[in-house]
């Protein structure tokens, strides 16, 4: 309002009145923009970093972002069987050898498993899982 030319007077009285009406109101923004986030699989750092970059204040963040039912881990991981669903799995050594025996067909599923474990790796970074949570779930799905 300030830099519509309003007088500070009148644009403080506009604010006040929508913060009274619920209109501004940090915080449910803050909670329903993490649970929306959380609802498409994105991890914890990156909700909260991208409710500072919306302006919301770093703990009010931090909290939001971390309040869900799920940990980071049990979120990463459900992405991740959802990866490897759409993917058809992770091969094994035995479905290869029928194809081709020898070790052609162990270095070929190795190669694909590496693959798979890969993608998954990257698209659980790119929804802002830190690197031990990725490392934990990568594990679970390779056992």
């Amino acid at each position: 309002l300030l830099e519509k030319g309003y007088p500070e007077d009148e644009a403080e009285t506009a604010v006040e009145k929508l913060r009274d009406y619920g209109y501004i109101n940090d915080e449910a923004f803050a909670r329903d923009f993490a649970e929306r986030g959380i609802r498409e699989g994105k991890g914890a750092r990156r909700i909260e970093t991208e409710l500072k970059s919306r302006g919301i204040d770093p703990a009010l963040a931090k909290e939001a972002a971390s309040s869900g039912k799920e940990t980071d881990r049990e979120r990463a991981l459900s992405e991740a069987q959802r990866i490897l669903e759409k993917l058809g799995g992770l091969p094994s050594a035995d479905q290869d050898e029928t194809e081709d025996p020898g070790r052609s067909g162990l270095r070929e599923a190795y190669a694909q498993k590496r693959k798979i474990m890969a993608k998954i790796s990257r698209r659980l970074s790119a929804l802002g899982y830190d690197a031990p949570v990725i490392y934990s779930v990568l594990e679970e799905i390779d056992r």
